[in-house]
């Protein structure tokens, strides 16, 4: 089994994912020492993810006891992945999903790459309710950059953090647009191969720098 180690999640609760840009310091966040890595389908990785399900005792029996927190151990965890999105989940010990986790840019890039060598491994399950109409989950790299991107400054701007926003638009335009309304548009509406990575490596530095506040906060 492939592990993962040193990574930061934010369990709230099992029926909302909290993406990384939308923590904050008032969140109980934990820091891994190490977690199991389970690579699954694409219709798998929905259900886990967006419906309420209850999975096999074959899969709690694989991950029971194999993670470890830096306070102690978590009996039913692991990092979930389709090999293009990747969430930390906790079950109770019936199978059912007690919490959920989404994890930092580099820390599920890196995950992503690891999961190239695992082929999926398959386990039943019960969908106990739809959440959701399914679609599946088979996100492109600059798909998925553009999708961060999206909510990332979609969040900005809800949360009126608008020197975020000025900071990114001053990083990809040269020009004299005072309004951050046209500025959050204008940045959305033109995502193209010259900007994405370009936005995606400054919030994916940000982030970074956000994990380094958290250990050092869980270590004072």
């Amino acid at each position: 089994m492939l592990y993962i180690y040193d990574i930061l999640v934010n369990f709230i609760d099992g029926n909302r994912i909290y993406e990384f840009f939308e923590w904050n310091s008032n969140d109980v966040v934990e820091h891994i020492k190490k977690i199991p890595l389970i690579k699954v389908d694409n219709k798998t990785f929905y259900d886990l993810i967006y419906n309420d399900i209850k999975v096999s005792i074959d899969l709690l029996e694989l991950i029971k006891n194999k993670t470890y927190t830096y306070n102690g151990k978590i009996e039913y965890a692991g990092c979930f992945t389709n090999g293009s999105k990747c969430y930390v989940l906790e079950f109770n010990n019936n199978g059912e999903v007690l919490f959920k986790s989404s994890l930092l840019i580099d820390e599920e890039d890196e995950v992503i790459l690891c999961s190239k060598k695992l082929v999926n491994i398959d386990f039943s399950y019960d969908v106990i309710n739809c959440l959701e109409p399914i679609i599946y989950l088979n996100t492109r790299s600059e798909e998925r950059k553009i999708n961060i991107i999206k909510k990332d400054l979609e969040y900005s701007l809800n949360n009126k953090n608008y020197a975020k926003i000025n900071y990114l638009y001053s990083e990809i335009y040269n020009d004299n647009e005072k309004d951050v309304i046209n500025k959050y548009n204008k940045i959305i509406n033109n995502l193209n191969s010259n900007t994405i990575n370009k936005i995606y490596n400054i919030i994916s530095l940000e982030h970074k720098k956000k994990k380094a506040i958290y250990i050092n906060n869980q270590s004072s």
